[in-house]
C-alpha cells in the first residue's frame, strides 16, 4: 500500500468520501471493461494502450466524465485506439489497488497505461471533450519524449540527467527503464554516500516493479548495506518495508506476513507502521496479499 518510494507518503483512501451525499453507481458506459487483467490481456493482443477511469459513488464531476465526454462521438472516436477500462477507486479490490499504486489523490482521474502496468499519462478533474482528448495526447507525447531521452542515454549524459531520467520513470512505474539508470548512475561511482543508499534501494524497487523478484531481492541486500552504512532512518525503514511489496507482488501471503512482522519488530514507531500494521491485519484475515 505504499505509494510512490520517492515521496515515502502512504496515500489514505479519501477519507471525505464518507462525510459526502451517496449517490448512484453510474452506469459502466459503453465500451468500457471492468476488469484489469481483461483489459491488459486485450491490450496486449491488439497492442494498444489502456484508458483508466477511476471514479466513486460520490464522485459527482465523475458522472460529468460519463454525460459529457465518454458519451461523445469525438471522445469515442478518439477511444478506438485504445482500450477503456472503468474501476471503482472505493472496491477494496483491483480499483483501490490501481488508486495507491499510481498515487492518485483526487477524482475523477483518468490514467493511460501500458498491459505491463507503466503509467504513459495521468489527469485529474474534468473538461469538456475536445481539451480532455487533447491533455491525455499530450501526456502521451511527453511520456514519448521521455522514451526517446532514455534510447539517447550514453556515456556523455550527465549523471543529474540520468538521475532525473531514473526518478521519473520510477514514479511511473516503469521499471526497466529506471533500473537501467539507477544500474548507470551506480557504475559511474559519483554518488554522495546518501545518494549511494537511495539509489541502492530505488534500483530494487525498480526491480520489483520490473518483475524480475530474484534480481530485487539481491539489489534490496546491497542497498540494505548501504543503508546501514549511512545510518539514514528514513532509507532503513523504506529498504525494510520493501519485502513485504515484493512478495506482495508475488502474491506469496506468508512471506508478505512475515515481512510486516520485521518490518513491525525493527520499527516500532516507524512513518508507515499504521498502514503496516493494517496490511498484516488485512492478510491474517483474509489470508490474500495481491
Amino acid at each position: 500500500m505504499l505509494n510512490t518510494p520517492k515521496t515515502g507518503v502512504f496515500l489514505a483512501i479519501l477519507a471525505l468520501a464518507t462525510a459526502l451525499p451517496c449517490h448512484p453507481a453510474p452506469p459502466t458506459p459503453e465500451g468500457w471493461q471492468q476488469s484489469l487483467e481483461a483489459a491488459r490481456e486485450t491490450a496486449r493482443q491488439d497492442g494498444k494502450l489502456i484508458v483508466v477511469d477511476l471514479w466513486a459513488d460520490w464522485c459527482t464531476w465523475c458522472k460529468k466524465l460519463d454525460e459529457e465526454v465518454f458519451t461523445s462521438d469525438v471522445f469515442r472516436e478518439w477511444a478506438a485506439d485504445y482500450v477503456l477500462l472503468r474501476v471503482n477507486t472505493e472496491d477494496g479490490a483491483e480499483g483501490t489497488r490501481l488508486q495507491e499504486d499510481f498515487g492518485v489523490s483526487g477524482l475523477p482521474t483518468t490514467l493511460i497505461i501500458t498491459p505491463d502496468m507503466v503509467r504513459v499519462g495521468q489527469l485529474q478533474g474534468f473538461s469538456p471533450a475536445p481539451t480532455y482528448i487533447q491533455n491525455l495526447d499530450l501526456e502521451r507525447a511527453m511520456f514519448a519524449m521521455l522514451v526517446r531521452a532514455h534510447a539517447d542515454v550514453d556515456e556523455a549524459t550527465g549523471s543529474e540527467t540520468l538521475r532525473t531520467l531514473a526518478n521519473d520513470f520510477h514514479e511511473r512505474r516503469d521499471g526497466a527503464r529506471a533500473a537501467s539508470m539507477f544500474e548507470r548512475l551506480r557504475h559511474r561511482g559519483e554518488e554522495t554516500v546518501d545518494e549511494v543508499a537511495w539509489n541502492r534501494y530505488y534500483h530494487a524497487d525498480a526491480l520489483r516493479l520490473q518483475g524480475d523478484f530474484e534480481a530485487a531481492s539481491s539489489a534490496l541486500a546491497d542497498a540494505r548495506t548501504s543503508a546501514i552504512e549511512t545510518g539514514n532512518e528514513d532509507v532503513r525503514e523504506l529498504v525494510d518495508l520493501l519485502p513485504y511489496h515484493i512478495a506482495r507482488d508475488r502474491e506469496a501471503c506468508a512471506d508478505a506476513e512475515s515481512a510486516l512482522d520485521a518490518y513491525l519488530h525493527e520499527h516500532p514507531d516507524g512513518v508507515y507502521i499504521d498502514i503496516a500494521q493494517e496490511a498484516l491485519v488485512e492478510i491474517r484475515e483474509t489470508r490474500q496479499c495481491a
